[in-house]
């Protein structure tokens, strides 16, 4: 088998037919359907068993609710294809493209990492547009482990590291026991990326687009600041941050500046939450030498400001801001001066 098709499911009923079907109507059948239920509430996992029934590619893996990361877990657990590719469920594909991406692949002597440089995203009022990643592929070919990683990380300001952005090999997976953080909810997409492009010999850009990315669906994990959201991705910045401080290198800099970096714009939220919460994370914060890493001109700008003010002064105006600019556009929406 060639392909494993990997979909964490949780509650995503209003989305999953389309999901599920623009996977099977691929015209290359060498591929097997992974639906794993993660104790959905909702009547997806009805969904997922209705399918299996239909089509042999697909298989149903129902499981104790326990995260996306422990979803994605269990797929890697199951698959048997040479390659794996990761759909979130209330994303879609656009095109028939398994057959493409497979010739890709055999032509050029089965690489470790098929990275995509452009997708489709699809905004609330269901419009399209193309995004490109700004790769080039004759740089991107050459490189392999750090160096590809290198490149990924300041090749753009953008944070590019959502997995559904690749087609990795299984025996890299399972060689180097690559599995997902279990309990992030956020950044366990970066952080098992980092650890697998660090473990890859020969890798490719694969330019056509297919995959079609909701943005700021409602619900969704990158739209929910929670507590454990906020929480998540701070353990994913320590946990390099201390990577890096035992063993340091170059690219352990590099890391732990772009997830500092990105650290910084969840600040906003921050003050959401209770005095309590907000004064523990803002300890673990200090603690973890975070901000000895920003250097994005807004990272450092917040960085002075935090060093003036103090922490809750500074988080308290970001927080003002951010809401009075959400009125703005929800008042623009409204008079259909921008969209969505």
């Amino acid at each position: 088998m060639f392909f494993s098709v990997i979909v964490p499911i949780y509650n995503v009923k209003s989305y999953l037919r389309q999901c599920i079907e623009s996977i099977l109507m691929q015209t290359c059948t060498d591929m097997e359907l992974l639906l794993v239920d993660d104790g959905s509430t909702d009547g997806s996992g009805t969904i997922c068993d209705e399918y299996s029934k239909k089509d042999i590619r697909v298989k149903v893996i129902h499981k104790k609710n326990g995260g996306v990361s422990d979803a994605r877990n269990q797929g890697l657990y199951a698959a048997k294809g040479k390659y794996i590719i990761f759909v979130d469920a209330d994303d879609y594909w656009e095109t028939d493209i398994l057959s493409s991406i497979k010739e890709k692949i055999v032509s050029t002597g089965e690489p470790d990492l098929i990275f995509t440089n452009n997708e489709y995203r699809e905004l609330p009022n269901g419009k399209k547009n193309i995004f490109t990643c700004g790769f080039s592929s004759e740089e991107f070919n050459l490189l392999n482990g750090e160096d590809t990683l290198k490149y990924l990380l300041t090749k753009t300001d953008d944070n590019l590291f959502s997995v559904w952005r690749g087609i990795f090999k299984t025996s890299v997976i399972k060689n180097n026991k690559i599995l997902f953080e279990k309990g992030v909810t956020v950044g366990e997409d970066a952080d098992w990326l980092f650890r697998f492009i660090l473990c890859t010999r020969n890798n490719i850009l694969f330019e056509t687009p297919f995959y079609v990315y909701r943005v700021n669906r409602i619900g969704s994990a990158m739209s929910t600041k929670s507590k454990k959201a906020l929480s998540s991705y701070l353990s994913i910045v320590k946990k390099w941050i201390d990577i890096n401080s035992k063993s340091p290198s170059n690219i352990g800099e590099i890391i732990c500046s772009k997830l500092s970096n990105n650290y910084v714009e969840y600040f906003k939220y921050i003050f959401f939450y209770e005095k309590e919460f907000r004064e523990k994370l803002i300890y673990e914060i200090n603690k973890s030498n975070l901000l000895s890493y920003v250097n994005s001109p807004y990272g450092i700008k917040i960085k002075y400001k935090i060093q003036k003010k103090g922490f809750n002064k500074v988080l308290k105006s970001l927080n003002r801001k951010w809401k009075i600019r959400q009125k703005v556009k929800k008042i623009l929406i409204k008079l259909r001066l921008i969209n969505r």
